[in-house]
């Protein structure tokens, strides 16, 4: 595993086996790593040499210091601290509002639980209201997620708080790692690797937002706490007890995210094995985790036959196909998902992750590998944790999606398996070093990254450092809160309004109603002519069948010239032209108003659901597609309509609310 690891995420590996441009962030990074770790290397050997006693007796009283509180009064501290860190970034970052589809996606299916419903009815044209991640399903609206995450998010909108779930889940993942580390290996290095996830960017960062990954992460982490205390425990009670929690705890994982959950449950499973071999007296108690284990998925499966139609199947396979699942074939994006390509992606996501999850001026995976290497032994507890981090990656590599959010988000679940060997990385150098400058300045090395990474000033353009990190990460939250309130106070009740999200936005969504699976569209929109598309959906809307609006329209847009993508517009909103070619009077005016304001994913969470899950009351929502908006007069012509318009002045956002006039 250490050649492993260094090989993938030390060597880059990424940018040797791409056809692409690679990694071009990794020639800053390698040269702020090198600079970073030489100055606190030097600046530990200097201290050593100045100060050998005071060292020593820093070290012994910081020992003493960590192993001083209780264990429950240390699994609350550090819980506690966790919840607070993770708050405050939520508001740093966010301001406590999502910022990803993935996140707006799970708001909509958490305000449809809420509500006490799975699902919303269809509407006659889901193009007004759909978005890339929702399913209009045989008659069925909903999220493509797994109903777990969206289920705990709704726990936190019936209070009003759904930005509150991940800091609470993030002191919970903490306290796990404590527990698990403590028993499993001893209780400093527990205490130390809590001490390094709760200090860690990337995990603090993911706890703020409203990601599936810390729900997952907590629920993984509980399984293995309760691994620890049912291996260690010769007393039947107990170890039932922490077989259900064990159980349960895998069983809500796999609602959430079923991949992670499948990974760490073939891991703990044949780690289980190979304990009831010696541990007769523990068989019974797989019983009872099975079963604890069946009921959340067995809750799952209900849920996904109600709203997909089958009990093995996700809403992302009915939205985007069998090729949405992982392995080396084609991908719902139309090309083929190689080795080569998977060994690209999780080099990319380890050298992400040397960046990304400590913020220190070192690679952490380079000092991961180094423990692993200078270990004098390993335990069942080692093959356990380096089984489920080579299953992951391994996993992921098999994986389709390359994907990032606050840092390399796939691995986010292994993040306590990184953190576990960064916390014995000391212990472990300091074992093959004799006595001397070079040995008690190992243990400066660790504090001196940890404090580095906190106190330095952030920076365009640096990688290193928890302050560069957030800046880089910072986004601009969902500004839907603020046209709701504004709406509800300056439109009529019962009204629409209608909001523009943008060119693309339109086009696409008139693609997928028009029968083209999401992704497709997305890259057709993004790289095909905008005006050929916009003609071409209109003529084909002129015939009778809705179902044969995308492939009437793309035989049209076939056969057109190679066209560019526009400079300096958003992923979302990209667009592209041919070259050359004179823009008409209505591609001018769509194009005057590319670039969405406020989406209709993010104010789904918004949209009032009647008893019978049809959209109704005060205020209804829907995508501005100016003379083709009268396709909604039969459906609300009752209510008066109106227009939202953003405007911003003195750093302040408001809407206004415009009557809405026929565009003719």
């Amino acid at each position: 595993m250490a050649t492993l690891l260094v090989l993938l995420g030390v060597v880059p590996m990424a940018n040797l086996v791409t056809m692409g441009p690679g990694l071009p962030w990794l020639v800053t990074a390698v040269r702020e790593w090198v600079a970073g770790t030489t100055a606190v290397v030097l600046v530990a050997i200097v201290l050593a040499r100045l100060a050998p006693a005071r060292i020593d007796a820093l070290r012994t009283s910081a020992r003493k210091i960590i192993l001083a509180p209780s264990p429950v009064l240390f699994a609350g501290a550090i819980g506690t601290a966790a919840v607070a860190l993770a708050l405050y970034f939520g508001w740093n970052l966010f301001h406590w509002r999502p910022v990803t589809g993935d996140e707006f996606s799970q708001r909509w299916q958490a305000h449809l639980l809420s509500l006490g419903r799975l699902y919303a009815r269809s509407e006659v044209h889901p193009e007004f209201f759909g978005t890339i991640e929702e399913l209009d399903h045989g008659g069925r609206w909903f999220s493509q997620f797994p109903v777990g995450g969206p289920a705990l998010l709704a726990m936190g909108t019936i209070v009003g708080a759904p930005w509150i779930l991940n800091p609470i889940l993030s002191g919970i993942s903490t306290i796990a790692l404590y527990r698990f580390a403590a028993v499993a290996i001893d209780e400093l290095t527990g205490r130390i690797a809590a001490m390094i996830l709760l200090l860690s960017p990337f995990f603090l960062f993911m706890g703020g937002s409203e990601m599936n990954h810390t729900a997952t992460l907590a629920c993984v982490g509980t399984a293995l706490a309760s691994l620890a205390a049912w291996s260690s425990r010769a007393e039947g009670g107990k170890a039932v007890r922490s077989a259900a929690l064990l159980g349960a705890s895998l069983g809500v994982a796999a609602t959430i995210r079923p991949f992670d959950a499948a990974i760490a449950s073939v891991a703990i499973g044949i780690f289980q094995l190979h304990v009831i071999m010696k541990r007769v007296d523990l068989r019974r108690s797989l019983v009872v985790q099975l079963i604890a284990g069946l009921v959340p998925v067995i809750a799952l499966l209900l849920v996904n036959r109600a709203t997909v139609g089958r009990f093995i199947g996700f809403g992302y396979d009915a939205l985007n196909g069998a090729e949405h699942r992982p392995g080396f074939h084609l991908t719902p994006l139309g090309f083929v998902h190689t080795p080569r390509r998977g060994l690209y992606m999780v080099s990319a996501y380890l050298l992400k992750l040397d960046a990304g999850m400590m913020g220190w001026a070192v690679p952490v995976v380079l000092l991961v590998a180094v423990t692993l290497y200078l270990q004098r032994s390993e335990s069942r507890w080692d093959r356990l944790l380096l089984g489920i981090l080579a299953m992951m990656l391994a996993g992921y590599a098999a994986y389709w999606s390359e994907s990032y959010f606050l840092g390399p988000r796939f691995l986010f679940t292994a993040l306590p398996v990184f953190a576990i060997y960064l916390a014995r990385f000391t212990g472990v150098l300091r074992e093959r070093l004799r006595e001397g400058v070079v040995r008690r300045a190992v243990s400066l090395l660790v504090p001196l990254w940890i404090i580095a990474a906190w106190v330095i000033p952030a920076a365009d353009g640096r990688i290193s450092g928890v302050w560069s990190l957030a800046r880089v990460y910072r986004a601009k939250g969902s500004e839907a809160v603020t046209l709701d309130a504004d709406a509800r106070k300056n439109v009529p009740a019962r009204a629409l309004v209608f909001v523009d999200d943008g060119w693309h936005a339109r086009l696409a969504a008139r693609l997928r109603a028009g029968g083209m699976r999401p992704l497709i569209a997305e890259q057709v929109v993004s790289s095909m002519d905008a005006c050929t598309i916009q003609a071409a959906l209109d003529d084909a809307e002129r015939s009778d069948d809705a179902g044969t609006i995308a492939p009437r329209a793309m035989a049209i847009v076939a056969r057109d010239a190679p066209a560019a993508p526009v400079p300096g517009l958003s992923t979302a909103d990209q667009l592209a032209f041919v070259p050359g070619r004179a823009l008409s009077e209505q591609c001018q005016r769509e194009l005057r108003r590319s670039s969405g304001g406020v989406t209709i994913a993010e104010l789904l969470p918004f949209e009032p659901i009647d008893s019978l899950g049809r959209l109704d009351g005060p205020i209804v929502y829907a995508r501005d597609f100016g003379p083709r908006d009268e396709l909604l007069r039969a459906r609300f012509g009752d209510r008066p309509w109106f227009v939202a318009h953003r405007r911003e002045y003195g750093g302040r956002v408001e809407f206004r609310f415009v009557p809405y006039q026929p565009v003719r």
